[in-house]
């Protein structure tokens, strides 16, 4: 497989409150020695007001937020988040910044790369800088929700359009069947099942590999990545979406972006008695946005619990290549894919009037 993740910048179904510490630059710590920090800095009048985001990145790696004067052609006062990543992820971000442009220009939100990067700090860290807007993550609350899905509809439609779309099937379907062929070798060799934990050998014996082709039902070039962390929920009352990298292999049914965020802005966050009303709040927006028609009252069952066995899948590829995968991301996975099951009444039920639609 030529790209797997890398661990998520959050542990867990739900990021924290963001967080964002004072990063000290001007001391004489090895951090501020670094040629990293001296290339950044050196684009300042004076040394930039500099705090990081509390994330799981080992540093250098992470978010960051600049602010301080800068002198180009006139004195200006900037206010930067900045991406500090590896040249692999760098690659990938470049291609992804194509995307984010091309849905903002047709009017979809999301932040444009300052002029002037990526910057390559080292042979082993690359800087993208964009605009730091000020917003937050979501409430999880009816409003926030019907925001959401009028905001997705668009993305979805204007996604449908991407000139590039074609290399984006041929990627997608690609890394699709790589998956499915993983699933098929494990059930076929012990000793490759075997080294995965017993909950995660238990979800994956209980279906044929075939089955993960539910994601790709009426499939388009979708985001791949709507979770609570790359949805900004703006001052301007805007909602801008972030990290298009998993895009360039998004080719699914629009469907799975949207059971993703009812797993984990909706099934993870509220009560039973709760799980109808948020949920039409995000559907009924969204179908008013793009329009379609959801083929079963099972389909959101299956695609959530699709969902989790293809992460599972991409950790496994991860685990049989001798890559580090900590213990907690399987158990997400594992919890999220019984979620759906311990909710598929409630689901089927929320989801049956969307059937009858045209």
């Amino acid at each position: 497989m030529t790209w797997l993740p890398s661990e998520p910048a959050f542990l867990g179904l739900r990021p924290p409150e963001l967080e964002w510490k004072p990063y000290f630059l001007d001391d004489h710590s090895l951090a501020y020695l670094s040629p990293t920090w001296q290339i950044l800095t050196a684009l300042f009048e004076s040394m930039p007001t500099v705090h990081r985001l509390d994330t799981h990145h080992p540093q250098p790696y992470g978010f960051y937020r600049f602010q301080g004067v800068i002198t180009s052609q006139q004195t200006e006062q900037i206010d930067w988040f900045v991406k500090l990543v590896e040249p692999s992820q760098a690659e990938r971000l470049m291609v992804a910044q194509s995307v984010a442009d091309y849905v903002s220009r047709h009017g979809v939100v999301s932040p444009p790369l300052i002029d002037g990067f990526p910057l390559v700090l080292a042979d082993d860290v690359t800087a993208f800088a964009y605009p730091f807007w000020q917003g937050r993550l979501t409430n999880y609350d009816e409003a926030d929700l019907k925001q959401l899905g009028r905001a997705v509809g668009k993305l979805h439609q204007t996604l449908a359009s991407y000139p590039q779309r074609d290399s984006v099937q041929q990627a997608g379907e690609k890394r699709h069947q790589m998956l499915v062929t993983r699933w098929q070798s494990l059930q076929q060799h012990a000793e490759q099942m075997t080294s995965l934990p017993e909950e995660a050998q238990a979800i994956l014996s209980s279906h044929n590999p075939e089955w993960l082709w539910h994601l790709t039902e009426q499939a388009q070039m979708v985001h791949g990545d709507l979770n609570v962390g790359n949805i900004l929920f703006l001052e301007t009352g805007d909602v801008a979406f972030l990290d298009f990298e998993d895009s360039l292999t998004a080719w699914f049914d629009p469907l799975k972006d949207l059971a993703f965020i009812i797993e984990r802005f909706v099934l993870t966050v509220h009560e039973e008695e709760q799980l109808k009303s948020h949920t039409h709040a995000l559907l009924d927006a969204y179908f008013e946005a793009y329009p379609s028609r959801v083929v079963s009252s099972q389909r959101f069952v299956d695609l959530i619990q699709a969902l989790a066995i293809r992460a599972m899948l991409l950790l496994a590829e991860l685990t049989l290549k001798r890559q580090s995968v900590t213990n907690s991301e399987w158990k997400k996975f594992v919890f999220l894919y019984n979620l759906a099951e311990r909710h598929r009444t409630e689901l089927e039920n929320i989801t049956q009037p969307y059937t009858t639609r045209t």
